[in-house]
Order: C-alpha cells, then sequence, then structure tokens
C-alpha cells in the first residue's frame, strides 16, 4: 500500500511539494515583519478632558458614569481608570477575541460613549476612543518638524500638512500631534457698551452663539414643493463676526460696534523642543495588520518628498525616529545573511558526499519545510519575528540531519543495483521508521515549553513551536516525499563512475580517520576533558563580559531613554520647560558630542509604555544615542544613564525625577508590578 500510495504517485509528489513551497512564499511575503509577537490582548483607551473639575468630581461625574455605562459589554476583561484634574482615562480590557469580533465590540462601545455624552458636565469634552489592538501603546515612529532656528516659530502648519500626508497612508491608523497650537477666534467685549445697549455678558454670549449654530427653520413650501429650510451658522471670519446684527434697546448693532474681535493662537498647553529649537512631535500609528518595515520605508519617502515639494520646505526640518523598525530590520537581515550561506554549505557537503542528484532532492527539503511550518502563522494573522527565525535555523539543521540519514541509506542502495522504488522502500524502512520514533520523542520532549511558557517565556514558547513545526514538516518530507521523489525523477548512481569512485573513496577516508580519532580519544580520556573544560571556561568569559547575550533572544534595548519630569501641581507650561532645558545641558555636558543623536524635550506630557500623562507640570526629555560601526564601539544605553543620573539630583523645582530605559518590551524578567482593582477606594486602599 505504501508503495502504491506514496512512491508510485508522482502527482501527489510533485502537487505536495508544489503546495509546501507555495505556502512558504505567501507566508514568507504577507507577514508582517515584528521584534516580537503582537500582544493576543485587545484594549481601547478612552480619554476625557474637562478643565476646571477637581480630582473627585471627575471621578463621581465622568469616570463612574462611564465606567457604568460600558460594564454590559460583552467580552469584557476588566477596567482600568484614572482620575487626575481635568482628565479621565479609561482603559478598556477585552478578552482574547478575532479582529472582526473586536470590531463589533468597538462599535457598540462608540455607540454607549456617544449616548452617555449627554450625561457628562458641560465643561467635559468629548471622550476620544483610541484602539491600541495589535499595535501596541507605542507609537510605531516618531517625526520631528523641526524650525531652522532658534528664533523662529514653531512650523505648525507644515506639521499639520504632513500629518495629513502620513494620515493618507494605507498602514497608517492614526496621527498624533505633540507641540501644535490651533487658532482661534477671540472676542473681547466692552462691559460700558454692552450695558448701554442693555445686555448683559451671558445674553451678549447667547446671542452670538445662536448666530453660530446650525439650526433647522421646519418644513417650507416653494413652488408647491415641500422643502426642508436649514440656516448655517456664520462663518468663523473676524470680518464676518464683525457684522453679526445684535439686538437690544438701541435696536440692532453690529458686534463690532460692542466688542474687538481678533484671530490668533489658543494658549500653550504643550511644547516641544528639540535641540533648542522649537518643534512639533508626530507620533505615527500603525494599523493592527500593517508591515512595520513597509510602513517605516513609507514614511521615509512621505518626508522626503514633503521637504522636496513643501514650499516651507527650506524653513523646517525633518527628522525620522524610528529605531523600533531599524533594530527589527537588522535582526532579520541578520538571520537572512547567516540562513543562506549556511543552506549553500550543507548542501555543498552533502553533493561531495552524495552526488549532485541528491543533493538537488534534499535541497527541496528547507522551503518546504519552511513553508509547511510558518503556514499556519501566516494564514492566521501572525507576524514574523526574529524568534521565529531562531526556531527556523534550530529547525533546519535536524531535519538536514534527517534528510541526511534517508539520502546515505538510499545511496547506499541505489549503488548496489537495486531499483529506485527498491531503493527507497528500503531506505524508508530502515531510516524512516526510526527517524518518525525519534520525533515522537522530541514532541514529547518540547510539550514543556511549547504549552508551559512560564518556564521558557512566550519567546522560549513560540520558537519551540516554530522549531517542532519545521523538524515534523522535513521528517514527513524526508521520510515520504524524498524517496518519492527519487522514483519519479527515476535517479540512477552508476557505481563505476569515475567521480562515484572517488566520492566513496573520501567517505571511507573520513570514516577511517574518525575510527582513529575516536580510539585515540578513549585511551587518553584526560585530553578531551581539557579540551572540554577550556571550551566552557572560554564561553563563561565571553558571557561574564558581556560581549554575548545572556537572554534567549535578546533584542537589545533601544539607543535612547527618557527623563521623566512632575513638577508641583501650580507648576507652569514654562517652568517644565526650563526644567527640561536644565535636563539637557545635564546631558550635554555628561555624554561626548559625538554619542548624541538628539535631545528632545516635551512639555505638558508624559508618555510612557502605558499611558499618556498630560498637564502642563509634567514633562520629558528624550535623549537618543547613535549606532556605532560594532556595539562596544559605541556608548551603550546603561553608560549613558549612569553618567546622567547622578547630575539629575540637583534639578530645581521637580517633585518626582525619574530616568526611563525604552527596551521596546522585550521578554526579560522585571520587578513586580502588583495592580488592585476594585469598585471601592476605600477598600482598594485598604488591600494595598
Amino acid at each position: 500500500m505504501l508503495r502504491r500510495r506514496f512512491f508510485r504517485n508522482p502527482v501527489f509528489a510533485n502537487l505536495a511539494l508544489l503546495l509546501a513551497l507555495l505556502a512558504g512564499v505567501l507566508s514568507w511575503w504577507q507577514m508582517p515583519r515584528e521584534q516580537t509577537a503582537r500582544p493576543s490582548a485587545a484594549a481601547v483607551e478612552i480619554v476625557t478632558a474637562a478643565p476646571g473639575l477637581a480630582t473627585a468630581e471627575i471621578e463621581t461625574r465622568v469616570t463612574a458614569v462611564l465606567e457604568a455605562a460600558i460594564k454590559p459589554i460583552a467580552d469584557l476583561d476588566f477596567i482600568a481608570s484614572t482620575s487626575r484634574v481635568g482628565e479621565s482615562r479609561l482603559t478598556v480590557r477585552l478578552r482574547t477575541v478575532s479582529e472582526a469580533t473586536f470590531e463589533r465590540r468597538l462599535n457598540e462601545l462608540r455607540w454607549i460613549v456617544q449616548h452617555v455624552e449627554r450625561q457628562l458636565p458641560s465643561l467635559a469634552g468629548r471622550p476620544e476612543i483610541a484602539s491600541v489592538h495589535g499595535a501596541g501603546v507605542l507609537p510605531s515612529a516618531d517625526v520631528l518638524v523641526l524650525a531652522r532656528a532658534p528664533d523662529a516659530p514653531a512650523p505648525y502648519a507644515a506639521a499639520e500638512r504632513l500629518a495629513q500626508s502620513f494620515e493618507r497612508l494605507m498602514d497608517v491608523e492614526r496621527v498624533e500631534r505633540y507641540g501644535t497650537r490651533a487658532t482661534r477666534v477671540e472676542i473681547r467685549f466692552d462691559p460700558e457698551r454692552v450695558a448701554r445697549h442693555g445686555l448683559t455678558p451671558a445674553r451678549l454670549a447667547e446671542l452670538v452663539g445662536a448666530q453660530l449654530r446650525e439650526q433647522a427653520v421646519g418644513r417650507v413650501d416653494f413652488d408647491e414643493r415641500p422643502m426642508q429650510l436649514l440656516v448655517e451658522g456664520a462663518d468663523l471670519q473676524p470680518e464676518r463676526l464683525a457684522q453679526l446684527p445684535v439686538p437690544g434697546v438701541r435696536g440692532l448693532q453690529p458686534l463690532a460696534a460692542l466688542a474687538d474681535i481678533e484671530r490668533g493662537p489658543e494658549p500653550a498647553t504643550r511644547a516641544v523642543l528639540a535641540d533648542g529649537r522649537p518643534a512639533v512631535l508626530l507620533s505615527v500609528y500603525r494599523k493592527s495588520d500593517a508591515n512595520a518595515l513597509d510602513l517605516s520605508a513609507a514614511l521615509g519617502e512621505q518626508a522626503a518628498h514633503f521637504a522636496d515639494s513643501d514650499a516651507e520646505a527650506a524653513a523646517i526640518e525633518l527628522r525620522v525616529l524610528d529605531a523600533r523598525s531599524t533594530d527589527t530590520r537588522r535582526a532579520l537581515q541578520a538571520y537572512e545573511r547567516g540562513a543562506l550561506p549556511a543552506l549553500a554549505a550543507a548542501l555543498l557537503v552533502f553533493a561531495i558526499a552524495f552526488g549532485w542528484r541528491l543533493a538537488m532532492l534534499v535541497a527541496c527539503v528547507v522551503p518546504a519545510a519552511v513553508g509547511l511550518a510558518l503556514a499556519p502563522w501566516g494564514f492566521s494573522g501572525g507576524v514574523l519575528t526574529p524568534v521565529m527565525l531562531t526556531g527556523v535555523l534550530a529547525g533546519f539543521v535536524l531535519l538536514i540531519d534527517a534528510a541526511v540519514a534517508v539520502g546515505e541509506r538510499l545511496q547506499h542502495r541505489l549503488l548496489r543495483g537495486a531499483a529506485a522504488l527498491d531503493a527507497a522502500y528500503g531506505a524508508w524502512r530502515e531510516a524512516g521508521l526510526p527517524l518518525m520514533v525519534a520525533t515522537l520523542v522530541f514532541l514529547l520532549a518540547m510539550l514543556l515549553p511549547m504549552w508551559l511558557p512560564e518556564g521558557s517565556g512566550p519567546a522560549g514558547a513560540l520558537a519551540a513551536r516554530v522549531m517542532t513545526g519545521m523538524l515534523v514538516a522535513g521528517i514527513a518530507y524526508a521520510v515520504l516525499l524524498l524517496p518519492s521523489h527519487a522514483v519519479v525523477t527515476r535517479i540512477r548512481l552508476p557505481r563505476r563512475h569515475p567521480v562515484q569512485a572517488r566520492r566513496e573513496w573520501l567517505a571511507w577516508r573520513l570514516r577511517h580517520a574518525y575510527r582513529r580519532l575516536l580510539n585515540w580519544t578513549l585511551r587518553r580520556p584526560l585530553v578531551p576533558g581539557l579540551v572540554l573544560v577550556l571550551l566552557l571556561l572560554g564561553a563563561l568569559v565571553a558571557l561574564g563580559s558581556g560581549r554575548v547575550g545572556v537572554e534567549f533572544a535578546e533584542r537589545g534595548q533601544l539607543r535612547s531613554f527618557y527623563v521623566n519630569l512632575e513638577l508641583s501641581p501650580g507648576a507652569k507650561l514654562e517652568d517644565t520647560l526650563a526644567a527640561g532645558r536644565e535636563v539637557e545641558r545635564i546631558v550635554r555636558e555628561q555624554l561626548p558630542a559625538d554619542a548624541l543623536a538628539e535631545v528632545v524635550i516635551s512639555a505638558g506630557l508624559r508618555r510612557s509604555e502605558r499611558e499618556l500623562l498630560t498637564g502642563e507640570r509634567h514633562g520629558q526629555v528624550l535623549v537618543g544615542l547613535r549606532s556605532g560601526d560594532r556595539i562596544r564601539d559605541a556608548l551603550t544605553v546603561e553608560q549613558g544613564i549612569t553618567r546622567v543620573k547622578p547630575r539629575l539630583a540637583f534639578v530645581g523645582g521637580v517633585d518626582n525625577l525619574s530616568v526611563q530605559a525604552v527596551d521596546d518590551g522585550r521578554p526579560v524578567a522585571r520587578p513586580l508590578s502588583v495592580t488592585v482593582r476594585g469598585d471601592d477606594p476605600a477598600e482598594v486602599r485598604r488591600a494595598a
């Protein structure tokens, strides 16, 4: 039955190989490239600004109202809320759901928040809903729009045009602007003139606001045809507003007779400085199914096109801060550069030992196994990470061994005159069955890291799954399809050929040399023991010196760190900027100039891996380091923090100052962080 169904079925052999190769190509090209796999949890952030409300009022009148309305949503895991002066922030975490289910729950959440909005205080703004499903809390890339001179105005208009061009890209979910200032129309009324007109300030505001809103008048009959009449509000232009009629005791008077109307920028609540120059920071968030490397390239091309075509390009400077995509690209390129030479070397050795015909058949094992191993992730929305490539390379070594075992038995029978079918069946019985048993033992050993990732971590579990999938696929090909393709191609190995005779002589010499080395080693066990001890000591020295990473799938920190600032509650934006400039001065004094890439001061906001804190008393200084040609030639993040941190204690006017290294969420051991949740604040405080 095995001979008839597999070894004599060319359609099955060719179709199985073609499908495996096609699955590998499709998975490789369509899988987004990431540094780590996306988190399975889906979260939504709801931010409501309410200027003028205290923390207690925010908690009772805004946060509690939104929490009570959101709780009936299905697939809800938990709700974490934070109430501060003038701001309410809710993080709604859903259970692990599909993309379609997440979109339905997000639409339900928007509908609920829209209906609850009318119950919020009049001082509260419209709640802003932001999805952090897949793309994460941190942006995929930051783009700085800087002015050319320190005394030049911030490039608000140019930054807005660049942000709009980014939003038109297909893979961009949203673009957050930091450091921009919107314009407003200010009506400064004269109390005496308003009183002589018989109005109060509140009545004047009511009359002007009524003429600015759109109002539905109702149904009117025009030429025997019913029509709906809509009165549009006046345009927010100072010239048009000056002509608005205001009724009073002296009849209709234009608004210009009662007030002065001017257009100007809104008061600054956030400010960004880069290298001492005013700037605007654009944070680009990608969609959950977007390729991070493609988005990085698209942002770079769009920024370059904007710099060449915009009218204000000569007065601004663009910088794309894209350390995350850079690290991912370098890691993937390193794996690709190492995998192809390794495969070529393995096939060369196989061709020398067994002939180019068998080497070509074995060459099909690797792409077929890679395709079958990556197919489950490729067709289920997974991402390609360096950890997965680690599993691929580890499985590559195992399946090459399996292919060598089957190929050697196949060659042995072909050289003794056996037909291709008989040789394939004999190789399957001699090598295939033991390999299948060994694979089952390996699968049992891999069950622990695959399904219990507490010991090896998520990265180890992912690598174990990929390696297991590749090994199973490679064994299936080597045991079944390799003999089948030998039958389909009618492979023959002429024993009397001079090249084959030379190959057999070389194989005999290698086996003879191995036997002699083995006998010599067994007679002198002290020598190999000393060699092993020296190798072990060399490995320990390499680990202790830091030249080799000690963590599995170590990705390294991003070459930047944050200095977080928190001033007293009454601090102004200018005070936060002054503290940021003092931190920048210390950083430039303690670190070499050629080691600094950029120093960006953000006042009015502080961004972390979990949330965004806003307020004039919050600030943050981003210190970016340059990369050297070699790791040991560049200043590390730890060295930079060690040099800067002792001097930061002398920064005055800061209540809380901390230094945070950005590691992009790599799977390493961290200090324990326990979060106590509950509905009663007093009970939560007692539990904590």
